[in-house]
């Protein structure tokens, strides 16, 4: 039982520091996924499309790694 505490103790750590990770390379739109992927409004705030194309793909990226969006194995 311990041993199960420190993996997960150390997952949590290590996904916390992806987290962060993502948000440094994302910048605003980490907080709003309607800025993420919804419509471009250049010079009103929002990130433009090459932005965005980056920001999704870093946010893929740290999906994979961080195995946040995978189904458990049987």
């Amino acid at each position: 039982m311990h041993l199960w505490r420190t993996r997960e103790l150390c997952w949590i750590v290590r996904r916390r520091e992806l987290r962060r990770e993502l948000g440094r390379k994302v910048g605003e739109a980490f907080n709003s996924m309607s800025t993420l992927v919804g419509p471009s409004e250049e010079g009103m705030g929002r990130i433009n499309n090459a932005s965005r194309a980056k920001a999704v793909s870093t946010a893929l990226d740290f999906a994979e790694v961080s195995h946040q969006f995978q189904s458990p194995t049987p």
